[in-house]
């Protein structure tokens, strides 16, 4: 599969942290927070090609029927995985301007009750199943920050590049994302980490594709 043009944007800051081409590990880094955390901010300072961000189209599934957005999404999913790993085999480091795994936000919809838990239940199964056929994987790290809620709304209030409809919803969706997060590094510790990080210092890590992590993740999460 080709990588679309839309898939992938160049971060041209040179600030913030900068990957060296000479300390090139075969890594895919995510970059997560909510709504105005700065994630595209923070992709565009590293100055390096990144996986872009799902935008909507105004074609999203709304639907009763569960199957429907949970094939959907996790569709989006392994279509954003596959951009991550042919970026990654371009050029060492895939930076992924949030997770391509994006069950987490189902999971936080579903803990919030915006959404039906059996909708985050199939889609899990989706995702694992895609886990074992490698279309999709763990990235080896992910960046995770989360600005207090005042900031969130001065930063919204000053990003004029786009509409956050949803702005509101998504603040309600900061605990579950944390709690994601936090179950994870539980049950992989190292994984995840903050945006101080030194990119440079981080290291490929085992289990990308392992279903047994995703089984302990979900055991680790609060229940629905």
């Amino acid at each position: 599969m080709y990588r679309k043009v839309a898939d992938c944007a160049m971060g041209r800051n040179p600030g913030v942290m900068r990957f060296l081409s000479s300390t090139v590990e075969f890594m895919i880094i995510a970059v997560e927070g909510p709504s105005a955390a700065g994630k595209t901010t923070f992709c565009r300072g590293l100055d390096q090609t990144f996986v872009t961000e799902y935008r909507p189209t105004g074609r999203e599934p709304d639907s009763d029927d569960i199957e429907v957005p949970a094939h959907y999404w996790a569709n989006v999913s392994t279509s954003r995985w596959n951009t991550a790993r042919i970026l990654e085999g371009d050029t060492g480091l895939a930076v992924c301007d949030t997770d391509p795994m994006k069950l987490h936000h189902t999971w936080s919809l579903a803990r919030i009750g915006a959404v039906p838990a059996e909708r985050f239940e199939l889609e899990s199964e989706l995702v694992r199943e895609a886990l074992v056929e490698k279309r999709i994987g763990f990235v080896d790290t992910v960046l995770v920050e989360f600005p207090a809620p005042e900031v969130l709304r001065e930063r919204r209030d000053k990003d004029t590049s786009r509409e956050r409809t949803d702005f509101e919803l998504h603040l309600k969706l900061i605990e579950p994302m944390r709690e994601w997060y936090r179950a994870l590094d539980v049950v992989d510790p190292g994984r995840v980490l903050g945006w101080d990080v030194d990119i440079n210092a981080l290291r490929p890590r085992d289990r990308r594709y392992d279903a047994s992590l995703l089984d302990a993740l979900l055991a680790a999460l609060p229940p629905l």
